[in-house]
């Protein structure tokens, strides 16, 4: 018959075996709570980007439709302008020079079919590049009407590549701005990854890999911003550059018009005055075109 001493001492026994069981339990219970709430951690954080990634994509497609449809009407303003411009002036050539100004309307007509045809292609900051003011010998008020035609539509490519310039800006800051929202996220990813690798006991494989992996898109995504701060100032670089051009041919346009106009009073002044030699009958009329 076992006695009161052989009682409690196999009763320590059991409660220490208990203990034991019990504390390699809660020790079992610990780490697996720990590798769900990691998992758990993971598992926001890819939603998380899912979440940018679409919001991202969503509202570059929203100001790229914008981009589009500002061009599209800036392309339709400016063609239509040109056209209605070039019709003018083949209508009023046509009523004040009659069949004298059968050619300049041929060659007015060839350009507008020529801007008709090309009305439909794609638009391009090169058009600062404009052409450069004739040097023949045209009609002074010609001369003028083209200067003046020439520097309203360099004008309308001035606003055209103000807009283009702000909608690229706005879309390279969207996305820097995305960026950095990942880089934190990243970082902060990391420090959570490495408290928990020096707290854990022993060398965690899997942790450390998941550790190495956060690090490489941590440095992917910080190469990233750097490329999109260089593209920005590449185009502020081009957008400066071509804005410097467009105000060079814009004042060669107003020099040109200065000069057509001033052509244009002395060219009056001497047909009027061929005008007055031709009713009093004078025979020198070509010993004044020569002096004049």
């Amino acid at each position: 018959m076992p006695t009161i001493g052989s009682i409690f001492v196999c009763r320590s026994a059991t409660q220490r075996r208990w203990r034991r069981e019990n504390a390699a339990q809660l020790e079992e219970i610990k780490r697996i709570l720990k590798q769900c709430q990691q998992e758990n951690r993971t598992l926001k954080q890819s939603l998380q980007e899912l979440r940018v990634k679409y919001a991202l994509e969503s509202q570059a497609t929203k100001v790229e439709r914008r981009r589009l449809m500002q061009t599209c009407e800036l392309e339709v303003v400016r063609w239509s302008a040109r056209v209605e411009e070039l019709e003018r002036r083949l209508t009023g050539r046509s009523k004040k020079e009659g069949d004298s100004g059968f050619c300049e309307e041929r060659r007015l007509e060839a350009e507008r079919q020529q801007i008709a045809t090309h009305a439909d292609a794609p638009n391009s900051v090169d058009s600062a590049e404009s052409p450069e003011p004739s040097t023949s010998q045209r009609n002074p008020e010609m001369d003028a009407t083209e200067a003046q035609f020439n520097i309203a539509k360099l004008k309308r490519d001035q606003q055209f590549l103000k807009v283009k310039h702000e909608l690229n800006i706005e879309k390279l800051e969207m996305e820097l701005k995305a960026k950095d929202d990942l880089a934190q996220r990243s970082k902060e990813m990391i420090r959570i990854l490495e408290q928990a690798y020096h707290e854990g006991s022993g060398v965690d494989e899997e942790l450390s890999a998941k550790l190495g992996r956060m690090r490489s898109v941590d440095r992917v995504i910080e190469r990233e911003k750097k490329a999109i701060v260089r593209e920005m100032n590449k185009q502020l670089q081009e957008i400066t550059e071509a804005k410097a051009r467009l105000k060079n041919n814009i004042n060669v346009w107003k020099n040109f018009w200065i000069s057509a106009k001033k052509t244009q009073g002395q060219w009056l002044s001497l047909s009027a005055e061929m005008e007055e030699e031709e009713i009093k009958g004078e025979s020198d009329d070509t010993l004044k075109i020569e002096e004049l």
